[in-house]
């Protein structure tokens, strides 16, 4: 293994959960309306991951842009009670795939949003797997979103079940506190 293989999969431990195995084949959900998808949507759990670790009241605010972009402004308080923000867009890959999309946050700071299932008015499962080149071991994010601070258990279970087909078992999800 190279140095800089070394190299990235060290700073992508600090980034998110790594796995030793290739990123799974998704489908995301069909038919994905990115205008009925924009506004507020509040982070009930995620799948652990350094960059948000200890983070609270995380929500995102997606607004469709003239150039058909959509803006993106995620908003959080981090594990020192700082307010903290960060500012991209996202672009459909593929518009016969609107579900898939790549979120850009500056130089080197892309990644993709997969929308897995979404009701638009209530609940949104969202799923993102990096391949880290020349090897087997994949950086996994996962998170349970709702157009309110809390969701019902039985929508929660739902989500669960989705992230379950994925492989992404509802044990390594954190409940994210959105009582700010």
């Amino acid at each position: 293994m190279s140095l800089t293989t070394i190299a990235i999969l060290l700073s992508l431990y600090f980034v998110g959960t790594s796995f030793a195995a290739k990123c799974p084949t998704i489908v995301t959900q069909a038919n994905v309306d990115v205008e009925q998808y924009t506004g507020l949507w509040y982070e009930i759990f995620r799948k652990d991951n350094q960059f948000q670790s200890g983070g609270q009241c995380t929500n995102a605010t997606y607004t469709l842009k003239p150039d058909g972009t959509v803006g993106v402004l995620n908003q959080a308080i981090n594990s020192m009670g700082v307010y903290e923000k960060i500012e991209g867009y996202a672009v459909v890959k593929d518009p016969a795939v609107p579900g898939a999309l790549e979120v850009n946050f500056g130089p080197n700071q892309k990644g993709s949003y997969n929308i897995m299932s979404t009701d638009y008015k209530e609940y949104s499962v969202v799923y993102s797997c990096i391949d880290i080149p020349n090897t087997n071991i994949n950086i996994e994010f996962a998170w349970i979103l709702s157009r309110r601070k809390t969701l019902p258990l039985a929508t929660i279970n739902k989500c669960n079940e989705i992230l379950a087909r994925l492989g992404v078992s509802s044990l390594g999800l954190s409940a994210t506190p959105q009582n700010c």
